[in-house]
């Protein structure tokens, strides 16, 4: 348990995908790659894509992760926006995001609680069909054999900036302001099963995205 909520936590301080940054197409997915590194006997199971549009306006990007189940059989994985990793980039090249740092994966289910600070969770459906509980509220999200979950998602609050410097994190966090941006995501995909030596299934990098917001 140890070993796993370190590499968790590693996540958050790795370093991203460095190859060019891809334009968003409206409704289109993009794929994510996995890491091979870390990739299990059940990792090739399971795909990530993301669905993200170029301009966007009004209180935040909006974007949806999809986790895609390949097996023949139901998966249940840790909360998909809780351990999500986010990176925004400005114009300038400064990530902006709210990072989530010091993630820990719970044992005792009466502790367990939405920790993530980066996204606002918005709401997941599966196969089709969106669960009327709070994505929030889930610890955990089953995906049946062959089926997908569709997680849907909002950066409104972001880092404050000062004129040099880099982004601080020892600041309030503000609204996100109009401009561009490149997106990039790291999601990890974690077994429910505790006892489960592969409870890492996969990890999944994002190319950088480019978006144009509020303009």
């Amino acid at each position: 348990m140890k070993k796993l909520i370190a590499y968790i936590t590693s996540i958050c301080f790795g370093l991203f995908l460095t190859g060019g940054a891809v334009m968003a197409q409206s409704g289109n997915e993009i794929k994510l790659d996995m890491k091979k590194t870390r990739v299990t006997s059940n990792g090739d199971h399971v795909a990530v894509d993301a669905i993200v549009n170029a301009r966007q306006s009004g209180n935040g990007i909006r974007f949806t992760v999809i986790v895609k189940n390949n097996s023949g059989k139901a998966i249940v994985l840790n909360n998909i926006a809780d351990i999500l990793s986010v990176s925004l980039y400005n114009e300038s090249g400064v990530d902006i995001a709210l990072h989530n740092y010091g993630r820990k994966i719970h044992t005792d289910n009466s502790n367990w609680k939405f920790r993530s600070k980066n996204v606002v969770p918005e709401s997941v459906s599966v196969n089709g069909r969106q669960d009327s509980r709070a994505l929030r509220d889930l610890e955990f999200i089953e995906i049946p054999a062959g089926g997908d979950a569709k997680v849907n998602l909002t950066i409104n609050q972001v880092k404050q900036i000062e004129t040099s410097g880099p982004a601080s994190d020892s600041k309030p966090s503000i609204n996100l302001k109009p401009g561009k941006y490149k997106l990039e995501l790291s999601v990890a995909i974690i077994s429910k099963d505790v006892s489960n030596p592969e409870k890492i299934l996969a990890v999944f990098n994002s190319p950088k995205i480019d978006i144009d917001f509020g303009r």
